[in-house]
């Protein structure tokens, strides 16, 4: 997330913490992979900005099965799972 993080605030290139410690964690292919969806999010949403999209309502999201509300405790805790799921 941290790695995530400075790309998108575009200080990932001075950031000499946050790169040993992904570096701790993930592969190069892992590296590559993230860096890439990050990239892909971030050109994404400069689009959709740029162009003033409107994004769909709260009442839509809440019909594609529970997409509002999620917070960033579960979402750290979804994450956690994974990571022990691959590091046993």
């Amino acid at each position: 997330m941290a790695w995530s993080e400075a790309m998108t605030l575009n200080t990932a290139k001075h950031d000499d913490s946050v790169w040993n410690d992904l570096r701790k964690h993930c592969s190069d292919a892992e590296i590559v992979e993230v860096s890439m969806m990050c990239g892909l999010f971030n050109m994404i949403n400069r689009l959709n900005d740029s162009f003033r999209t409107e994004l769909e309502s709260e009442e839509y999201n809440k019909r594609q099965h529970g997409a509002v509300g999620v917070t960033a405790k579960a979402l750290e805790d979804y994450a956690c799972r994974i990571c022990q799921q691959r590091n046993p």
